[in-house]
């Protein structure tokens, strides 16, 4: 009758990066062949510019996907992505409704002499 076969809720199909839509562990194989895993969502993957966010963070009272967008000149699904892996670091405040964040870890300021 040409309808399409219903998909099982269980089954889930890779993301660009190559993690699995729903959260689970997604397998990716090697030029050699051997099979290697990778965490989806996980904060221990980080984002490899991870630290610059955190030290853009600190120095800024508020912090946004908007402001690592353009500070970094990043895409914005990256950016919140980062804006998260800096909740779960303890560095940004949980969201509060806003587009924005309150920084938990600011930057000692310097002394000039």
């Amino acid at each position: 009758n040409g309808a399409r076969p219903a998909e099982s809720p269980t089954t889930s199909t890779p993301t660009a990066n190559g993690a699995r839509a729903d959260g689970e562990s997604a397998s990716r194989t090697t030029p050699n062949g051997a099979a290697t895993s990778s965490p989806a969502n996980s904060a221990s993957a980080g984002d490899t510019r991870f630290e610059e966010a955190a030290a853009l963070a600190s120095e800024h009272r508020r912090v946004s996907a908007s402001l690592l967008q353009r500070r970094m000149r990043i895409g914005l699904p990256r950016a919140e992505r980062l804006i998260d892996q800096l909740e779960q670091a303890g560095i940004v405040a949980p969201s509060e409704g806003g587009p924005s964040r309150e920084v938990l870890q600011r930057a000692e300021p310097v002394a000039l002499d």
